[in-house]
């Protein structure tokens, strides 16, 4: 019987990662396939003797893992075991990478993240040049209107993903890819040069067309900081002035061409004063944010459960009389990550949450690790605004990449 050796399958930690990055965009169908694969192949090596774990590896596990283990916890006091152990199940990314990241974290290095990158950003960009012809042809055919071009109809047109978290992958990508040109110039991602401004292209249109006024706002702040320090570090002032610029003429020709844009816009500015909380987002939203206070006040300390946080949430909704959070079968969270484990996991969940935080990103500042304080800033201000835990893709990405930007340089 003839064996075929692993390196001729070309099955590789380096190899399933990148492959993971590839179909993150593609539905997670396809991406929680290949974290599969990546769990059949841990498990070969743990067999065969070949993953071997430190104390030192035991200790960092425990600490960035810390909010997950609690949230197992807290099925404990919580009625709605099924929901628990649904949100504990969709949750499990936050435990394995970082297990399977600290089982070849020799394998990882500056090389693996962007070759991980590239085809992340292929992927995306592949994803959203075929939303956009597909919903583009539907509109000049008569088939469609306009509104199929923006928000959700763009980003489930060919694959089924959700717009705001979408709009974080390609949010992430842009501002990624800024800091790679500004700082790692040195690096050729893209060969030729018409192949990297047609992708940078497709991605900052989509992104625009997806709509989220908020990671629109951030990609753009995001990107003016990165110039502004590089401005400040070389003492040329003056390309930052022309990417501000850029940057404002862009948002505002976005507003006043994009009646979808605009309409959010006029949401945010609140003409006339008509700041009703039954007729704008914006309304809903502080809605939203009352009763994840009013519920979180109930128990503090340790949360209502993971199992019961949409059960209390909704129940408020109810109580406060706030209808239109039902309308169409929503079923709203609380749009911002932080609130969403106070509400679940209390004081507890968000300070151990946020001591794992601090620990990785200590020791990214003292490897001076660019590509983790990029990521981690990125994450962290979207998720002001968004409950990202709560949808497998947005989860998948960041407990994927919050380990590959950490140990490409760290460990």
């Amino acid at each position: 019987m003839m064996l075929i050796s692993k390196t001729k399958l070309g099955i590789s930690w380096e190899n399933l990662i990148i492959l993971f990055a590839i179909t993150l965009p593609l539905g997670r169908g396809l991406f929680n396939s290949v974290f599969l694969l990546i769990i059949g192949y841990w498990l070969y090596k743990i067999f065969k003797g070949e993953i071997n774990f430190r104390r030192k590896d035991l200790i960092f596990l425990i600490v960035v893992c810390s909010y997950y283990f609690y949230s197992i916890v807290s099925l404990i006091y919580t009625d709605n075991i099924e929901y628990g152990l649904d949100k504990i199940y969709s949750q499990s990314f936050l435990l394995f990478f970082p297990l399977f990241f600290l089982s070849f974290k020799e394998e990882i290095g500056n090389r693996t993240y962007l070759k991980t990158f590239q085809g992340f950003w292929f992927s995306l960009t592949a994803v959203s040049f075929l939303s956009i012809a597909k919903q583009l042809y539907g509109v000049l055919s008569g088939k469609y209107g306009l509104e199929t071009l923006t928000e959700n109809n763009l980003s489930t047109s060919i694959v089924d993903n959700y717009f705001l978290g979408f709009s974080l992958l390609i949010s992430f990508c842009l501002i990624t890819y800024t800091y790679i040109k500004l700082f790692k110039n040195h690096i050729r991602l893209f060969r030729p040069i018409a192949l990297e401004i047609a992708t940078v292209f497709i991605l900052t249109i989509t992104l625009i067309l997806l709509n989220s006024r908020n990671l629109i706002f951030l990609t753009a702040a995001c990107v003016c900081t990165l110039f502004f320090v590089q401005s400040v570090l070389r003492k040329t002032p003056f390309l930052f002035i022309k990417i501000l610029f850029a940057m404002v003429a862009v948002i505002f020709l976005n507003y006043c061409a994009n009646p979808y844009f605009g309409k959010k816009m006029k949401e945010v500015v609140n003409y006339n004063q008509e700041n009703s909380k039954d007729k704008y987002w914006g309304g809903m939203r502080q809605s939203i944010w009352d009763c994840t206070v009013k519920v979180i006040k109930t128990d503090p300390i340790i949360g209502v459960g993971v199992g019961d946080q949409k059960d209390q949430l909704e129940l408020c909704y109810k109580i406060y009389m706030h209808n239109r959070l039902f309308a169409m079968n929503n079923n709203f969270n609380t749009h911002n990550i932080f609130l969403q484990i106070f509400l679940g996991t209390g004081v507890l969940g968000v300070v151990l949450f946020l001591f794992s935080f601090v620990y990785m990103i200590r020791i990214a500042i003292l490897s001076n690790n660019g590509y983790y304080i990029i990521f981690v800033g990125v994450f962290i201000l979207a998720g002001l605004t968004e409950s990202y835990f709560e949808r497998n893709l947005t989860m998948a990405f960041f407990s994927f990449y919050n380990c590959l930007s950490f140990f490409q340089k760290a460990l």
